[in-house]
């Protein structure tokens, strides 16, 4: 679209509330999709989970983004997911989305 002009440069202030909010953390949580995989972003969501340390999360289209068999990874979300991450999420104190959009089987 000609209209279409994404901002791809963060604002500082904007950029510093956030980095507090992580350091503020009580009980992370990130939450990844299939938006994921179709952008063949699985190893740089490895890095920034490795990275951040944080828990995660994953919808039914987002598994195998991250290993399944990580100590990070708590299970699948939603209807069809386990207790723990459902848990999880619902207890979170911040939460980073990746290529997930919030559907009705997950909220």
């Amino acid at each position: 679209m000609r209209s279409y002009n994404p901002n791809v440069k963060g604002h500082p202030r904007q950029i510093k509330r956030a980095v507090n909010l992580l350091l503020g953390a009580k009980r992370p949580m990130i939450y990844s999709g299939g938006g994921v995989i179709m952008s063949n972003a699985s190893e740089e969501l490895r890095q920034f989970v490795r990275k951040l340390g944080y828990p995660i999360t994953q919808t039914l289209m987002g598994l195998g983004a991250f290993p399944g068999t990580d100590p990070q990874f708590i299970g699948m979300l939603g209807m069809h997911g386990t207790y723990e991450a459902n848990m999880a999420m619902h207890d979170c104190d911040v939460l980073i989305a990746i290529g997930a959009r919030f559907d009705d089987r997950i909220t």
